[in-house]
This record gives C-alpha cells, sequence and structure tokens, in this order.
C-alpha cells in the first residue's frame, strides 16, 4: 500500500460501512464518481459554478455581522478558513455478500462532501447542535447498542410478523425548502424550541446559506448542491432527521402501531401478515422525493442478528461473512488491538441474549487471529 501511495494512477477508497480498503484505477473512480454528478446535475440537486469563494465569505461575514453580531453564539458562528468543499466516495462494500464478490462493475460508491474548511462550516455546527431536539421522537434509536433491548421486549402473535424499511438515498432526497419551512413553523409558531433570533425571516436564511450554498470541487470542477443534503456536513444529519421526524408525526403516530422504531434511516416494525401493510404504503407516497424499501422478516438490523422462536426475539452480534479480525502479529499497536477485544465485549454484552456463547465466538475468533497472552 505504502508503495502504490507513489502511483497518481491508483486511489484508496475506504468501505462504506467497515474497515475495508478497496485499491482502485484513477479513472475507473473518476468515471464513478462523474456519473454521480451528473445524475445530480439532471436531477436537480447540483448545479456547475465558478470559484466565488470569496464573494461567498465576504457576504456571509455581511450577513454574520448584520444580523447576529449581539447572538451568544456569534464567536463560534464566524469563519475560521475559506476554501470549497472537498467531494469524494467511499465504496459500498458491506453491499456485496463476500468481500470475494467484490467487483468493479458493480460495485457502487457513496459521495461525501467534505466541508471541513469551508466559511460556513462553524456555523453549521452551531446550528446543529441548536436544531438536534426537533429531529428527536419517541420512535428514534439513539445507538446501536440500545436496539436490542427494544426488540427484545415485544412479542410476536402467530399473524404477525417483523419487516424492516430502508429510505433511499435518504440525505440527497430531503426536500430542503420544505424542511427549513417545517423548522420555522415549530420554532416560530409551535414554540418547540426557544428562538435563536427574533426575526423568522433571517433565521430562515441563515439555514439556506448553510445547507444550499454548499460549492465543492471534484476533478478541477466545482459544483452547487441546491437540493438535498450532502453526506459530510454537520447539518445534513440533523435536517434529515427533522425531516424524518416530521414524517412520523404526519403518518406514523396516527396509525398508532404496535412497534415501530428507526435508525436514521433504517426503520423496523411489525405487521399483520395477513393484512396490506397501510403503514408502507403511508410512507412510501408521503413525498415523491422519498422511496422505501421492505424487507420482511429480516434476520439482522444495524449490528443485531435477530432470532425468533414462539414469538419470542432473542438477539447475537450481526457479524458480516468474510470480515476478518486484525491479525495478533500486525504493526498496529497492542493496545489498539486490545482495544478491539474489549469493544467487542462490551457490543456483546449490550446486544447478545446469550453473553457466554458469545464470549466463546470471541474467543475462537481472537486465537484465529493469532491472538497471544
Amino acid at each position: 500500500m505504502r508503495s502504490l501511495t507513489s502511483n497518481d494512477n491508483i486511489v484508496f477508497l475506504s468501505g462504506d460501512k467497515d474497515s475495508s480498503i478497496v485499491v482502485m484505477d484513477k479513472c475507473d473512480y473518476v468515471t464513478k464518481v462523474n456519473s454521480l454528478l451528473d445524475e445530480g446535475l439532471i436531477t436537480g440537486k447540483y448545479i456547475r459554478t465558478t470559484d466565488s469563494t470569496e464573494k461567498d465569505l465576504q457576504n456571509f461575514q455581511s450577513f454574520l455581522r448584520k444580523n447576529f453580531s449581539k447572538h451568544k453564539d456569534y464567536a463560534k458562528m464566524r469563519p475560521i478558513s475559506n476554501q470549497p468543499a472537498r467531494l469524494f466516495a467511499t465504496a459500498k462494500t458491506h453491499k456485496f455478500d463476500n468481500f470475494e464478490d467484490i467487483n468493479k462493475e458493480q460495485l457502487k460508491l457513496r459521495p461525501i462532501v467534505d466541508q471541513t474548511g469551508t466559511h460556513t462550516h462553524a456555523a453549521s455546527k452551531v446550528l446543529s447542535d441548536y436544531l438536534q431536539p426537533l429531529a428527536n421522537n419517541e420512535y428514534v434509536i439513539k445507538n446501536t447498542l440500545t436496539f436490542a433491548d427494544s426488540i427484545k421486549s415485544i412479542n410476536l402473535e402467530d399473524n404477525e410478523e417483523l419487516v424492516s424499511y430502508d429510505v433511499e438515498s435518504l440525505f440527497t432526497s430531503i426536500p430542503v425548502d420544505e424542511t427549513i419551512e417545517y423548522i420555522c413553523d415549530e420554532i416560530y409558531v409551535h414554540k418547540k424550541i426557544t428562538p435563536f433570533c427574533p426575526n423568522r425571516l433571517i433565521f430562515k436564511r441563515l439555514l439556506q446559506r448553510l445547507i444550499k450554498d454548499s460549492t465543492f470541487s471534484f476533478n478541477g470542477a466545482l459544483y452547487k448542491q441546491i437540493d438535498g443534503c450532502s453526506m459530510g456536513g454537520p447539518l445534513s444529519v440533523v435536517i434529515s432527521g427533522v425531516f424524518m421526524a416530521k414524517m412520523e408525526k404526519d403518518k406514523v403516530k396516527p396509525s398508532k402501531p404496535s412497534f415501530y422504531k428507526r435508525y436514521i434511516d433504517d426503520i423496523i416494525s411489525k405487521r399483520v401478515i395477513s393484512q396490506s401493510d397501510d403503514l408502507y404504503d403511508a410512507l412510501n407516497s408521503y413525498h415523491p422525493n422519498i422511496k422505501l424499501t421492505a424487507v420482511p422478516n429480516p434476520t439482522e438490523f444495524l449490528d443485531t442478528s435477530l432470532v425468533i422462536s414462539n414469538g419470542l426475539i432473542s438477539t447475537k452480534v450481526f457479524t458480516k461473512k468474510g470480515k476478518l479480525p486484525t491479525p495478533w502479529k500486525s504493526r498496529v499497536p497492542i493496545r489498539y488491538k486490545r482495544n478491539a477485544i474489549s469493544g467487542d465485549l462490551h457490543r456483546s454484552k449490550k446486544i447478545s441474549s446469550d453473553f457466554a456463547s458469545e464470549i466463546y465466538q470471541n474467543q475462537i475468533e481472537i486465537h484465529k487471529c493469532g491472538f497471544s497472552y
């Protein structure tokens, strides 16, 4: 790998949801990313632009100084650097059942826009913390380790089954203008949180600048995202969460499902087998941008394997096939290897219904990688 880094015709991609590394010819990588950009240009999510970072910085500084100079977070919001965001991509290796099946033709990439260093980055972090309460509700799973507790507490009747829903390309599909209006209504009409500033219009313009004024570069060209949220932006997760919370308030809460949980864009619920899935239909028709796929009787969800017996659900740690532990003789510092073991044990304790069997399985895995005392 070290020798390959000096080769300008080679790129390294990190796994989108795992620790894998993909080595790819640069021309293939650029072709795949350009196809994603072309799709965004056609659908109106991106536009081509020219270098206006200096002018954008001056306009944003003037806007902040004029409207927020007396705000308690003004110092945190002020730009500390000014450069275009950088687009790169990660490899969706988790879409393959085994690493041996990964191939260039079928490998999909996820575009990430790194906004670190942009003139809006600091203000976006402040607004992300401020808006977080609007993204929370009773359906949200706070982290993957707490999911097991909620799923083990339910029973399935003979005519019931679990079903998981996945929102396709949630971040880039968010209707930004509608979500901003909803946020403003929640703050200034329904008083859900204390207004960030007295003037609704000024706050709306601030959100629009932070979300819709993102200029990024790729392969020497500049683009601007004008709709949807980019992966990698400080506000993207919370804006997506607010939209999902809005959808759940409008469609999920009135239907009163006996079980429904969501982690970002992954949803799990239960339904009656002999009846049509009205909840799925309601969510899938909620907005033309939002499309869901359904998987009946999922065997795993997040980091958890699900085992159903006589209506009772037990859980185990989900481990992807082909996942390799770090070899004990590798040059990774030994404290990291030990921390990996303790982390696996902690995850097993939180997730598994049978901790003893997980300990045994962990022992097998670490001895496979040459563990020694």
